[in-house]
């Protein structure tokens, strides 16, 4: 019944909507009464009560006085008595009454100043040809607006005449304002904006082009500006997720990870889409750089909740990144290079329709060892790796090899000017090895020393993702436009782990050893189609459909040094059948409602365990996900808005609190692997001025299912744990100033995240992982003349830990391990978490091209910021090597983040 209800309630909503766009009803009843008032004002009136449009010449009828008695008479009736005697005429054309001259025929140039127009067109960027997604355009001085779909389409419908002004605005372009009458074609307007970043004189901007960040203008969303990202600190790469992490409510207080918090769950509830495919990796080098290279990105844009339903399969939120298409109109070709990697931009145009960009990105890390990289690789890897921090041991000890790289390639052909067809490729891989050799020597009873022996090991981690995309687009009409994406993307993690010992003890020469491998791998194959019908200018209403088909496999090895040897392997697949209606209603410029559903059938199936199907573990689930969002303008420069929404997930990741744990990836089962499923709730405020923007959104969050691992000690196995709920709730405030030499934001966030197990805690809510009361970020960014300056300052409270001074090994309802590690639970706080980064850009003009060099400084005044603590266990005495009936734990160390780090990097194109 209450999906009956869901069901009828949308009808409903289509319903409304198409009743909206009907044709004049011209037995419309009118109730008024005038004494001397001019024709004017009487039509105005008519048109406000009862939404009938007119179409007249101010000057014809302004001197006209109408003293008149209407009760319940037609709409036609009414024109008719109020145009006796005034030598005018009407007639009713396309939904508008026009009133002209009597005996005087409409001729085509009158129709084109007073029939409503419906205008198409296309945005793009002036340089380069590309097409930019989701810019704003509106008629200045109406009600009447639209937003460019992904191939920078847009339609306007209902436009009072050609003698409008058309306003285009995107972040990062200067915004432009053109006459409609300027334009011979109404149906194929192409509309070129300027990027900022061809603008190198000492100029005062006035607009978007000098904004890093577009947020508020909906639910819980914000977009950045991609031409400002090489001005903000960075590690001398130009970061998007580092981006995303200076705003309210993605923490920032990780920097060892490039993956998002965002509003209290973990990375792997995000949806990240680049070209409509799904990544399930987003980071190099152990997450101290992102695994999207910014040169092959055209635009960003980032759900925090209160997504549409056509995003589904994730339950926290959405990061939708669209690449390049390449330059349309010449080739182009630029360079990057910074003390860790270097990277490669071509753009080459094919004919006149068609476009190819290749960006390539890779690390030198394994041909030249900088001190820079060195310092990077004892404070993440080694931290990751080895169960030591790096002061006890570090590159020097260790002489490793490891380098990174990714590569995007996108062709495009538009062979009309309603079609997009495009290919997109993208590969990245991490690859680290790491070779240990030492030689030692040991006594036996205190008289003979045997030192020709040599212990070796090598270990061997290769992890990455390999996506491909397809699509096809075409706008069938001014109203109608359809997106076919058809997507593969396949994360692999390999780990190969072996150590020897060659001995020598008198006669007895020999060697013993173990290895262990272990492969994760996780396949996505997505076909999307997404629909909008712009059914009227007041109301549009999108559908379509998706499948996936999810493939996870695990396999393991360990050979032993008693020669004995493990292998396993498990493989499943699941499938999901989605599909999704949303309308959108804007009955006038002050309040709009979105409502939609996505529902999504999922089956788990070929379940192989070591080559033995497993069909006890079948299993299916149907879901709904109902989701509305409303926006109202309280005022002209205060907003209110709020959304309410399901989602669901049936592809998770094993959390754990353990550095270097292994990200295994797993499809749910309903059962031991149980769903996830949560609800959002969120509210706020806006309030813009002409240069400063107040953003204030509060949020409930209800995830059930979540899984993890919990156990920090070493020396004791951690343990999985099901079927979990986390409750995230908080307040996230924004304020920015978005314009001039000077831009820059300050965001606040006051959040709380529990978590509860019923097999941990005594069933009692705990703080999760990601708690972290507190987090205040201050962002500016100084435009002097050819320098671009900036600083960022993060502050997070402590975040909780385990002190793991009671520990109870009682058997667990676990499936995997019988140890129940730790009762309390994140009781402890680190300490605060701050830093401050320092950025300093020069831009000019070199050899023809357009060049940038910099110096970036990362934690300027070196704030030894804790990770994690780490805890050993011990069940022998240290001193006498006697065993213990109790174990006891004492703390190892602090294990440190980044301290002062100095990074230089130049950048040029041509």
């Amino acid at each position: 019944m209450h999906r009956l209800k869901l069901l009828l309630i949308s009808l409903g909503f289509f319903i409304i909507s198409i009743s909206a766009n009907a044709q004049i009803n011209r037995e419309l009843k009118v109730s008024e009464s005038f004494s001397e008032v001019s024709l004017v004002s009487v039509l105005k009136k008519i048109k406000s009560k009862y939404k009938v449009r007119f179409a007249f010449d101010n000057q014809l009828l302004q001197h006209i006085k109408i003293t008149e008695k209407f009760h319940n008479e037609s709409i036609e009736k009414v024109v008719q008595r109020l145009l006796v005697n005034t030598n005018l005429d009407y007639e009713i054309f396309k939904r508008a009454i026009i009133i002209k001259p009597s005996n005087q025929p409409i001729t085509t140039k009158q129709l084109r100043k007073y029939q409503p127009l419906n205008v198409t067109g296309i945005v793009r960027d002036k340089q380069t040809g590309e097409s930019l997604p989701y810019s704003n355009i509106f008629i200045k001085g109406t009600e009447v607006g639209a937003t460019s779909n992904v191939d920078g389409h847009f339609s306007l419908l209902n436009i009072p005449s050609d003698t409008c002004t058309l306003v285009v605005n995107y972040l990062g372009y200067q915004r432009k304002e053109i006459r409609l009458k300027d334009f011979q074609k109404k149906s194929h307007v192409e509309v070129n904006l300027e990027s900022s970043a061809e603008l190198l004189e000492e100029v005062v901007v006035e607009d978007q082009e000098s904004q890093t960040l577009n947020a508020g203008q909906d639910v819980s969303r914000a977009s950045i500006n991609l031409q400002k990202l090489s001005s903000l600190p960075n590690m001398g790469e130009k970061d998007i997720l580092r981006t995303l992490q200076l705003l309210p409510g993605i923490s920032a207080t990780d920097e060892t990870s490039a993956g998002l918090t965002i509003r209290g769950s973990s990375p792997d509830q995000n949806l990240i889409l680049f070209d409509a495919f799904s990544l399930y990796h987003v980071d190099h080098f152990y997450g101290i750089f992102s695994a999207f290279n910014s040169e092959a990105v055209k635009s960003v844009k980032v759900y925090k909740g209160g997504f549409e339903p056509k995003y589904g399969g994730r339950t926290s939120s959405v990061v939708d990144i669209t690449g390049k298409s390449g330059n349309l109109y010449k080739p182009s070709i630029g360079v990057g290079l910074n003390m860790i990697s270097g990277n490669l931009t071509l753009e080459l145009p094919i004919g006149n329709n068609s476009s190819l960009l290749v960006a390539a990105r890779r690390s030198y890390t394994d041909i030249i060892q900088s001190k820079f990289y060195k310092n990077l690789f004892d404070k993440v890897i080694i931290n990751n790796i080895y169960d030591v921090d790096d002061e006890q041991i570090g590159f020097d000890d260790i002489e490793p090899a490891f380098h990174f790289f990714d590569l995007n390639t996108k062709l495009t052909f538009r062979p009309s000017y309603r079609d997009v067809v495009a290919f997109s490729l993208y590969h990245g891989r991490d690859k680290l090895n790491i070779n240990t050799e030492e030689r030692f020597k040991f006594e036996v009873e205190n008289v003979r020393v045997f030192d020709q022996n040599l212990f070796t090991s090598e270990n061997v981690a290769k992890w990455g993702n390999i996506g491909f995309g397809t699509k096809w687009s075409r706008q069938w009409s001014d109203q109608f436009y359809s997106n076919l994406n058809v997507g593969y993307s396949d994360f692999f993690n390999k780990n190969d782990y072996r150590w020897e010992i060659l001995y020598n003890l008198d006669r007895e020469r020999g060697s013993i050893g173990e290895d262990f491998l272990q492969n994760n791998d996780v396949s996505d194959f997505t076909v999307r189609l997404d629909n909008e019908w712009l059914i009227n200018q007041k109301t549009k209403f999108s559908f379509g459909t998706e499948v996936i088909l999810n493939k996870v496999k695990l396999y393991s090895f360990s050979n032993f040094e008693d020669g004995s040897s493990e292998e396993s392997e498990y493989s499943e697949q699941g499938r999901q059948l989605a599909f999704y209606i949303q309308n959108t209603l804007t009955p006038s410029r002050n309040f709009s409602l979105t409502f939609g559903l996505r529902s999504n059938f999922y089956k788990l199936n070929d379940y192989v365990f070591n080559n033995i199907p497993v069909d006890e573990t079948n299993a299916s689930q149907r879901f709904f996900e109902p989701r509305v969002q409303l926006m109202y303008n309280l005022s002209k420069r205060t907003k209110f808005k709020a959304s309410w929404g399901l989602n669901n997930q049936v592809i998770n990741r094993i959390n754990s609190n353990e550095t270097g744990a292994p990200n295994i990836w797993f499809l749910s089962d309903g059962r031991y692997l149980p769903y996830l499923s949560s609800e959002h709730f969120i509210a706020g405020f806006q309030y813009e001025a002409n240069n400063f923007l107040i953003d204030i959104e509060g949020y409930y969050k209800d995830t059930d299912g979540i899984t993890r691992t919990y156990g920090n000690v070493i020396g004791l196995e951690s343990s999985i744990y099901g079927n979990g709920t986390s409750i995230s709730k908080g307040i996230d405030f924004l304020l920015q100033k978005k314009t001039g030499k000077h831009t820059g934001w300050i965001s606040y966030s006051l959040s709380k995240v529990d978590n509860s197990f019923p097999e941990l805690n005594f069933g009692e809510a705990f703080p999760a992982n990601e708690d972290q009361r507190h987090e205040i970020k201050v962002v500016n960014m100084f435009s002097l003349g050819k320098w671009d300056l900036s600083s960022t300052f993060v502050y997070g409270s402590g975040k909780p830990y385990s002190d793991p001074r009671g520990i109870n090994t009682v058997p667990s309802d676990s499936i995997y391990i019988d140890y129940v590690p730790i009762l309390n639970i994140n009781q402890e706080r680190l300490p605060a978490y701050h830093r401050l980064d320092l950025s300093a850009a020069y831009n000019f003009k070199l050899g023809g091209g357009k060049a940038q060099a910099g110096l970036s400084i990362y934690n300027l005044y070196g704030r030894e910021n804790i990770k994690y603590k780490r805890f050993t266990l011990l069940d022998f005495d240290p001193q006498t090597l006697e065993p213990l009936n109790a174990p006891i734990y004492f703390p190892a160390s602090d294990v440190k983040l980044l301290g002062f780090t100095p990074t230089l990097f130049f950048n040029i194109k041509f």
